[in-house]
């Protein structure tokens, strides 16, 4: 019986919890923005150019496909390829271990989908946040 090390548990729980926090933020964020969303900002915080709500959360989303499928299926690829063939130090030591160094690339590509996830949800947060016209009204909460 193969077990998973805590390191690779921890990733891929990351990595799961990291696209269902990015979708329900996504989600989230398009009951509360109006219908156009300011996406640039002046020098006194005024909205100067809009996006329309729907083209934001179909950017999202369309990230979320991109980075979870294309980024984990290069990841796929690469631990079928042969050791030689992959530019890494060592080569001949991580041959005689390959199943180490696929359990590594594994984790590095997960941890690289997570990252990105965790960076497009804070920046969806981010930007619902300076457009929540319910959170602060006139400079007062």
């Amino acid at each position: 019986m193969k077990t998973m090390k805590i390191s690779s548990f921890i990733v891929g729980t990351w990595r799961v919890l990291s696209i269902l926090l990015v979708f329900g933020l996504s989600v989230f964020s398009y009951t509360l923005f109006s219908e156009d969303v300011g996406v640039h900002f002046d020098q006194f915080g005024k909205a100067d150019k809009y996006l329309r709500k729907s083209d934001i959360f179909y950017i999202a989303m369309g990230l979320i496909l991109v980075n979870n499928v294309f980024l984990l299926g290069l990841g796929r690829r690469l631990l079928t390829m042969p050791s030689h063939l992959l530019p890494i130090p060592n080569q001949a030591a991580w041959s005689a271990n390959r199943e180490a160094l696929n359990e590594h690339l594994k984790n590095w590509f997960y941890c690289l989908v997570a990252a990105i996830n965790t960076i497009a949800a804070l920046g969806i947060f981010s930007l619902a946040s300076v457009n929540n016209t319910w959170s602060m009204v006139n400079g007062q909460w």
